[in-house]
């Protein structure tokens, strides 16, 4: 009886089979007009000194308002100037979402602005 052939490709090796994945990779990538993904980079992240407590201030918000004074106190006791973030009310974000411009639902303005 003839030997039956298959039209599988068999591979023995692991690293054949990175590189075979790679290639098959870029070419699918190059035929859909992709080009190789950029990954997100974190920022350089930068220190911050006592001498820029004069013209820096610090801004926080989205606690309650219990840790958001406990905060605002531990900061002015050590001089540096913080201000608290107002938490939007529902106006405002009822205002913003009956617009119906995608990507607006979260309010950008303060209870005071109301």
């Amino acid at each position: 009886m003839p030997e039956q052939r298959s039209s599988f490709v068999i591979i023995d090796e692991q690293e054949e089979i990175r590189e075979r994945l790679v290639a098959e990779r870029a070419r699918l990538r190059r035929e859909a007009g992709l080009s190789a993904p950029r990954h997100f980079q974190k920022p350089k992240e930068r220190a911050f000194g006592a001498e820029e407590r004069d013209r820096v201030t610090i801004l926080f918000g989205g606690l309650t308002w219990k840790h958001e004074e406990l905060i605002k106190a531990v900061f002015h006791g050590n001089n540096y100037k913080c201000e608290m973030v107002p938490t939007p009310n529902v106006g405002p974000f009822s205002l913003v979402k009956s617009t119906g411009i995608t990507g607006s639902a979260i309010p950008l303005t303060s209870p005071s602005a109301t």
